[in-house]
């Protein structure tokens, strides 16, 4: 059987899955920035070589990167969205047991905090 997978990266040792679905419906920004784990000089860094690779195949407009601090925001949003809207199944109480709490909170601010990073 041959099974046929476009979104594959590989770093010599290792292959990676990465759905990339949005760079042709949207900003490539908007497919890659969530990729991007630190801030500072190590997102700096891990955005120089994702963009190195990336436009080994396509061009990339680098106004997209004004989007990713958004982007970061809109995520932390809808994620605590999509708990809250689930929180009467009893499963969601017992996966996120901090949600209604102020620590959970407190940590999704901090985030929001950070979104404002400057690339």
């Amino acid at each position: 059987m041959i099974i046929w997978i476009r979104e594959i990266l590989s770093n010599g040792d290792h292959f990676f899955f990465v759905d990339f679905d949005d760079s042709i419906n949207g900003p490539a920004a908007q497919d890659f920035w969530m990729l991007l784990s630190g801030d500072g000089e190590t997102a700096d860094e891990e955005l120089d070589e994702l963009l190195a690779g990336y436009t080994e195949l396509r061009d990339f407009d680098e106004d997209e990167l004004d989007l990713i601090p958004a982007l970061r925001g809109l995520r932390i949003f809808s994620y605590a969205a999509w708990i809250a809207n689930r929180w009467e199944d009893p499963s969601f109480p017992r996966l996120f047991p901090t949600f209604n709490s102020y620590v959970y909170w407190a940590e999704e601010v901090e985030a929001l905090e950070k979104v404002s990073w400057n690339l």
